[in-house]
């Protein structure tokens, strides 16, 4: 199984919608499992770009969004 992991800001309604979008990717995907990590919108930053956590593979995708 392929994890998908993708990194968002710690927002519930950020985290409810791309709750339901994974799970509807999943299902049209059977071999991906998709792992939504939630974090704080500046250690979003730090962690994704920053720290270098989509170049290094932590995760795949990051969701950033500004204020």
């Amino acid at each position: 199984m392929t994890t998908l992991r993708i990194a968002i800001r710690n927002y519930a309604d950020f985290e409810n919608a791309r709750a339901e979008e994974a799970r509807r990717f999943e299902a049209r995907n059977p071999g991906v499992q998709v792992e939504i990590v939630s974090t704080g919108i500046h250690k979003l930053y730090d962690t994704a770009v920053a720290d270098g956590g989509l170049r290094d593979g932590r995760f795949d995708l990051a969701l950033l969004v500004t204020d």
